[in-house]
Parts: C-alpha cells; sequence; structure tokens
C-alpha cells in the first residue's frame, strides 16, 4: 500500500503535462481503452484505476466509462500511459448522430456507428484461452451481441468460476485476474462454440472488428443486390442484428414484433448470428427462403391473420427506425414480393396476387350487391370462400368470377308470381313442369334476387315457344274456346295443367292461337279446337314431391293447391285447422296441407264436383245433416269434413237433378 501511495504522490507532484506512469506497455491493437489502462495500473502495482486517472486530472468513480464520457481528456490519458494521442482517441467511442436513426443512440466503435446499448459498460468479459495468448483486453470483447471470442471461439465469461462474483473495472489485478479472489482467470478454460456456417459468423464479426482489414473485408463480400444501396457496415451490422431477432423470436410469441437486443441478449446466439449473416450473403434468395420459413411456421401464430401472420416478425423489419432509410425501402418491397408469389390468398389487397380473388366488401361494391347477402351465400356454403377461422375478426375471400356468373343469371329469371301470370296456371303447375324437366328453377343464391322461389327465363320461354309452335295460326273451327274457359268449365277441383300443355306438346291436343298482348297469359292466348278432347287431360292423381326437393311451401302455393285464397288459408292457420312449422317467413310444410286435403274438403271442390252454385252448398249440405267444421261468416271460408262429404255426395241431388 506504500508503494502505491508512493506512486500516486510522485505523479502528483508533477506538472500537468508530465504526469506519466513510469513505464507503460503499448497499445496492443484491439485492445479497449479501459482495458489499456487496467494493464498498465496493474503493472504498476496499483489495484484501482481511478487514482492513477485522478493525478491525471480525470476525476471518475466509473472507470468502466472512460472511453464515453471523457473523451475530451484523450491528451491526458496518453499522456498518463506514454502514448499518442491517436491511440486514445481511436479507442473512445463518441455519440453519432445519423440522418434518418434515433438521437443519441448510436456511437463509433473504432469507425464503425454501432448502437450504444450493444457495447457491455459495467462488466468485463474475458476469454480464459484468448488470454493465454495475450493477456490484453479486446474490444470487441465488450459487445454484448457476442457471446464468444472471435479469435478463440470459446465461450467468454463476466463472472468468476471460482468465487463467482462478476469482473469488473474498478479494481484490477491485471486483465487476466479476478479482482475478487486474485485467481488466474486462464486456469478456466471455456466451451468452445459449434455453429454449422463458420464463414457467415467470421462476416458478421468482421463488420464491427477494430481492425478495418476485417471491416473491407465484410463489406467485398457483400452481394451486389444489397451492395447497390451503398450501405456501411455499421448499417449492414444493424440489419445483422435485426434479423437475428427476428430468427430468435418464437413464433408463439404474444407479439409479433422484433424483440429489443436488450432483451435477448441470450437469444443472439452464434447460430443466429450465422443465420443472420447469411441471409445478407446470400441476399435476396436466402430472405425469401427466411420469409418461407416463417410462413411454414404460421399456424404458431395464434390470434393473427393476414401478412403478420404469414411473415410474422420480419415484418417489423420494413418499420425498424434503427435500419437506413434506403434498407427500410428495400426490405418493404422485398416483403412485397415475396408475399405476391407466395400464393396464400387470405390477406389484404394491397398483399395479395391480382387475380379473381376479392374481399365481398369489393364484391358488393362492384356488383350492387349488398355485403350480407354475400355473406350469407359463403357462410352457408353457397359460393367458395375463405377466412381465417381462428382469428377473431378476419377478412372474407370470394371469388368474383362466381360473384359475376351469379349476377349474370340474374336477368334470367321469372319470379314464382311472374311465371304464373304469363302461364296462367297455379303455383303446383309450375312444380309439375319443374318435376318433369320442362322448365327449369333456379336455387340459391340466384332464387336470392327474387327473395323467393323463382325459375330460368331462358327455359320458361323456351317452354312457351314451344307450346305457341304446336299451334295452328289460323282460327278454323267455329266452335273453339278458349283454353283458360274449357279448364275452367271443366268444373274440376285443380286442373291438371301439366298434363293439358303436356298433350298440347305431343299433339294429342289441338290448339289454335290468336293474336294477343305481349303481357297476355299463355292459357289465354290459346283455343281448344274440340272441346271434347279436354276432358281426358283435366284431372290427374296429384303428388307430393320429394320433401328434399320442396319441403316448404308459400301460403299462395297453398291457396292453389287446394283451390282456395290466400286470405282463406290465412284463416285456416289462425283457426288452428292447418298447422304451420313455426317460421314466420316459411309456415306451411307440404306434408301439413296434404293433410290437410285428405281430412278436409272446401265449398269450391264441392260446387265443382255436384255442379252447384257456391251459394247453394252450405243448404244442400245442411239438407243432409252435414254442417261444416268452422267458418267466418255463413258462406265464407266454409271447411266440411270430408268423409262426410264424400259419403254423401253419391246420394245427392247433382246439377240439373231433382229427388
Amino acid at each position: 500500500m506504500a508503494q502505491h501511495a508512493s506512486i500516486l504522490a510522485k505523479l502528483a507532484e508533477t506538472q500537468d503535462s508530465c504526469r506519466s506512469l513510469p513505464f507503460c506497455d503499448p497499445p496492443i491493437p484491439g485492445e479497449s481503452l479501459v482495458g489499456l489502462l487496467a494493464r498498465n495500473v496493474a503493472k504498476h502495482g496499483l489495484d484501482r484505476i481511478a487514482p492513477a486517472l485522478k493525478v491525471a486530472g480525470i476525476h471518475t468513480l466509473v472507470p468502466e466509462a472512460i472511453s464515453t464520457t471523457h473523451i475530451g481528456k484523450s491528451q491526458e490519458i496518453a499522456s498518463l500511459l506514454r502514448t499518442a494521442s491517436a491511440e486514445i482517441t481511436m479507442r473512445c467511442h463518441p455519440r453519432v448522430e445519423i440522418q434518418g436513426r434515433p438521437k443519441g443512440t448510436f456511437i463509433n466503435f473504432f469507425g464503425t456507428p454501432v448502437r450504444s446499448i450493444y457495447r457491455e459498460v459495467k462488466r468485463r468479459r474475458v476469454s480464459p484461452s484468448s488470454l493465454c495468448v495475450s493477456s490484453h483486453q479486446r474490444a470487441i470483447w465488450d459487445l454484448r451481441v457476442f457471446s464468444f471470442c472471435p479469435e478463440s471461439r470459446e465461450v467468454l465469461i463476466s463472472e468468476c468460476p471460482s468465487c463467482g462474483k462478476g469482473l469488473g473495472w474498478r479494481w484490477t489485478l491485471g486483465v487476466a485476474y479476478c479482482e475478487h479472489c486474485g485467481v488466474d482467470l486462464r486456469e478456466y478454460r471455456q466451451p468452445i462454440i459449434d455453429t454449422a456456417d463458420a464463414d457467415a459468423l467470421d462476416f458478421v464479426v468482421d463488420l464491427v472488428h477494430p481492425d478495418r482489414r476485417h471491416n473491407n473485408r465484410a463489406l467485398s463480400a457483400v452481394p451486389p443486390a444489397l451492395g447497390c444501396l451503398d450501405l456501411d457496415n455499421g448499417e449492414i451490422f444493424e440489419l445483422v442484428i435485426a434479423l437475428g431477432s427476428a430468427i430468435a423470436t418464437e413464433p408463439s410469441a404474444p407479439r409479433v414484433i422484433t424483440r429489443p437486443v436488450r432483451t435477448v441478449d441470450d437469444k443472439l446466439t452464434p447460430n443466429v448470428l450465422a443465420q443472420a449473416g447469411r441471409v445478407i450473403l446470400d441476399w435476396p434468395c436466402a430472405f425469401h427462403a427466411l420469409a418461407d420459413d416463417m410462413r411454414a411456421r404460421s399456424e404458431q401464430r395464434v390470434g393473427f391473420w393476414g401478412k403478420h401472420k404469414e411473415l410474422g416478425p420480419i415484418m417489423g423489419l420494413a418499420r425498424d427506425a434503427y435500419l437506413a432509410p434506403a434498407l427500410k425501402h428495400a426490405l418493404h418491397d422485398l416483403i412485397n414480393e415475396n408475399m405476391a408469389k407466395s400464393g396464400v390468398i387470405l390477406r389484404r389487397a394491397e398483399q395479395r396476387p391480382d387475380g379473381a380473388i376479392v374481399n365481398i366488401g369489393r364484391a358488393a361494391a362492384e356488383f350492387d350487391l349488398n355485403v350480407r347477402l354475400i355473406s350469407r351465400w359463403a357462410k352457408s356454403g353457397l359460393i367458395w370462400s375463405e377466412r381465417n377461422s381462428l382469428a377473431r375478426l378476419s377478412i372474407i375471400l370470394v371469388d368474383r368470377n362466381e360473384i359475376a356468373a351469379i349476377v349474370d343469371q340474374r336477368q334470367d329469371l321469372y319470379s314464382a308470381r311472374q311465371l304464373r301470370m304469363r302461364l296462367g296456371v297455379d303455383s303446383i303447375a309450375l312444380d309439375d313442369l319443374v318435376q318433369n324437366g320442362l322448365i327449369r328453377r333456379h336455387s340459391r343464391p340466384v332464387a336470392d334476387f327474387a327473395g323467393g322461389i323463382c325459375y330460368s327465363r331462358t327455359s320458361a320461354d323456351a317452354f312457351i315457344d314451344t307450346i305457341t309452335s304446336k299451334a295452328s295460326s289460323v282460327l278454323e273451327v267455329k266452335n273453339a274456346t278458349l283454353l283458360s274457359k274449357a279448364v275452367k268449365r271443366g268444373a274440376v277441383a285443380r286442373p291438371h295443367w301439366y298434363g293439358i300443355l303436356q298433350a298440347i306438346i305431343d299433339g294429342r291436343l289441338r290448339v289454335v292461337a290468336k293474336p294477343s298482348p305481349s303481357n297476355s297469359a299463355l292459357t289465354a292466348s290459346l283455343y281448344i279446337v274440340d272441346s271434347s278432347e279436354l276432358t281426358p287431360f283435366l284431372t290427374a292423381t296429384t303428388t307430393i314431391h320429394d320433401g328434399k326437393e320442396r319441403g316448404r311451401m308459400y301460403v299462395h302455393e297453398a291457396a292453389a293447391y287446394l283451390n282456395s285464397t290466400k286470405g282463406a288459408i290465412s284463416g285456416f292457420i289462425k283457426s288452428g285447422l292447418l298447422s304451420t312449422n313455426g317460421s314466420t317467413q316459411y309456415k306451411l310444410d307440404w306434408t301439413a296441407v296434404d293433410a290437410f286435403r285428405r281430412e278436409y274438403i272446401l265449398t269450391n271442390e264441392i260446387a265443382h264436383r255436384c255442379g252447384w252454385k257456391y251459394i247453394d252448398v252450405r243448404t244442400k249440405l245442411a239438407a243432409a245433416s252435414i254442417e261444416p267444421v268452422t267458418y267466418v261468416s255463413r258462406n265464407k271460408n266454409l271447411v266440411w269434413p270430408r268423409a262426410s262429404v264424400e259419403a254423401a255426395i253419391g246420394h245427392l241431388p247433382q246439377h240439373g237433378e231433382k229427388r
């Protein structure tokens, strides 16, 4: 201790410009400034750096920060260590302001701008094997992104293997010794790293190596596709760290971001750095390979969709504030290029390849459709669609060509009412024509345009043309009767229109056509040559078609089937005689209507069969002691028990008979 005091006292007595340690070793290439100080202070038997700096006019309690906080004292430090001022200046790390990058975040590391958070200040990191070769502190050991010594490939240590205390700079027995227990660190060799791509790892180290020859070697290895951006080695190193952070971010990370280096220095393993370096060496093919690998693991990114689910953390590269603007622009273009060629379609329009796949909003706007209508088609499987089922919210993609085909058919439809009016027949007849292939019914989604059942206009017009082509154009018979009137005079409960129209097509029923307005019904524009020819075709057994094809019935269809009116059908429902399926829009089932028809008979059918006037039906049945099941008024919407009426009809006087 007395020796220490005498050395410091002697230094303090000298002139300010001549305060130098008596015998100093010169700086070693690549040595850090604090390491140079520690080595020479220990050489003089001093165990602390701060007192030696104090006699040189530098007052500090944190000598480890000497290279950043006392840059203006380079001359004093140079005099203290008996070396050139340039040797000290080159080992200082002043702040560097770079245009387009956050202020106050970069330092000069031996001529290379790097972020200050990459540099370890408090802890001394050493490689025992390298200290055996030369007992000096390599400046590159201070970069926390490297967990190894580039010379020996040995893992760096920052704690004494003997006492377990952290290695620091305020006390020193020499760089090769633990300042706490005095053990020689060179006796504790560490594992050697093993990397699959040593060349790529060397490239990463060369980018920030204190030796400029290493820097130049790294820049010469940068491929032209990246070299054309005129980046310096610091900007390329920053890209390495960004890529390494993206590679090290787990696919299942809760946020798809590139984690800050301060929290992932343990993740930036030599292999990760080598992978990042290889991406740059094989640019841009290796970048696309990395993007494809991210996409292959996209299912592990739960809760995300689109480009963030596909590419994960590398999506953040184009927005990294620490990357050069030209580099971010190039990354943006590369990401878009990769997205376009990947073939994945579930993404926004700007990241999706041009083609027929669009979202439902665009399809709705283009074809003037309701978004909810297209969404219902997609949800029910009527059209192809794609969405992210794992995300709470997701775009829904559809094929615009498929939508266009549906829209084109919008012009080719008759509603059920339009076609009934055009043909002059009831709904049951339309169903018979469909079942026998004479006209075609549209299914969803085309039927949604008509708000219900609709039919192909093309098939219906072709059917009408076929009927009219069988009719003579000259009215040659004096007693010809209008088809609609002849059918009505046939006095049947429900005419078998399919049989009549099929007979015309087959030539079994002769008809002639008369000139009529274009909006006239087909049955009101044809004449029957001989009314007696119509009789065989008036009636036929009515069947209920397959429930899968016609499982439900509109009120107007039920009215046609029962030869009644919609108002009467509504009355039957309200009175409980006709059951419904509980739906508000589609109230009736075919089976329920057919069961009603088998159990009950209506006044119209009785009047037709017996040839009575409608108003006389109640009086004549009352004479046979038959009363209606229900009625609204005395002679309105009467419902009779079919079994009783059928049993009595044969005994009741028919039209023109007296009993």
